[in-house]
């Protein structure tokens, strides 16, 4: 029965240690450790680290979109600017070749064309440029 005897007193200096260092520190580690409440606030991390995952993925969303449209725009205003040939798109679209009769523009190049089929002299046309 000595075996008993020393487990006996084993636990009785096991538990005065927890009490002595609970006196120390203030707090014991292996009570700490078990807190039913520190396993709720891992759980709200957790959740709150995947709230800021989507927040996170919405807003390169938002901003990847954002970016995209205003690319569009800017390329949009850049074939604005292009200077359209009337007789290159005229040839272009119909296959033939075209000459110029005459034409009444000013200096952006807008206004009446009046054109002729270079294959077929009867056949002319009036094309009108305004803008681009």
């Amino acid at each position: 029965m000595d075996n008993k005897d020393d487990w006996n007193e084993l636990e009785k200096w096991n538990t005065q240690r927890i009490i002595n260092e609970k006196e120390k520190s203030k707090f014991y580690y292996e009570e700490f450790s078990r807190n039913e409440k520190i396993d709720i606030a891992v759980k709200g991390l957790k959740v709150t680290g995947g709230v800021f995952k989507l927040i996170t993925f919405i807003i390169i969303l938002i901003v990847v979109f954002i970016l995209a449209t205003f690319i569009n725009i800017h390329l949009s205003n850049l074939r604005g600017r292009v200077t359209v040939n009337v007789v290159s798109t005229i040839q272009n679209m119909y296959n033939t070749k075209i000459k110029v009769i005459s034409k009444y523009v000013d200096k952006e190049d807008d206004g009446i064309y009046r054109l002729q089929v270079k294959k077929n002299k009867e056949i002319q046309f009036n094309a009108i440029k305004d803008g681009n």
